[in-house]
C-alpha cells in the first residue's frame, strides 16, 4: 500500500495591505499563490483565513487566533532569512 500526500510548493507569496471582511479595515495580509489553486491569505491581525475566496473552518479551541497568526508570521521570517537560490 502506498500513502500520497498532496502538499504543492508556494510558488510566491506578498504581504499586503488589504481590506479584511473579519476585522472590517485595512490590516496586513500574507497572500500565498499556489500552482493550480486560488490565493491562500491569512489576516496578520485577526487570524482569519481564505482559500481561493472561501472562509476557511474556524478551530474549536481557545486561543486559534493567536496561534494562526504566530504561524503565519513565523512563516514569513522562515521565507524572508532562507535564501531563494
Amino acid at each position: 500500500m502506498k500513502i500520497h500526500i498532496h502538499a504543492p510548493p508556494c510558488q510566491s507569496w506578498s504581504v499586503r495591505r488589504k481590506k479584511c471582511p473579519t476585522c472590517k479595515n485595512r490590516q496586513r495580509l500574507l497572500m500565498e499563490y499556489y500552482e493550480w489553486y486560488g490565493a491562500s491569505v491569512t489576516c496578520l491581525k485577526c487570524g482569519e483565513m481564505w482559500q481561493d475566496g472561501e472562509m476557511c473552518e474556524r478551530p474549536f479551541k481557545p486561543g486559534w487566533r493567536k496561534e494562526r497568526v504566530a504561524a503565519a508570521k513565523k512563516w514569513i521570517k522562515q521565507r524572508t532569512l532562507t535564501p531563494t537560490h
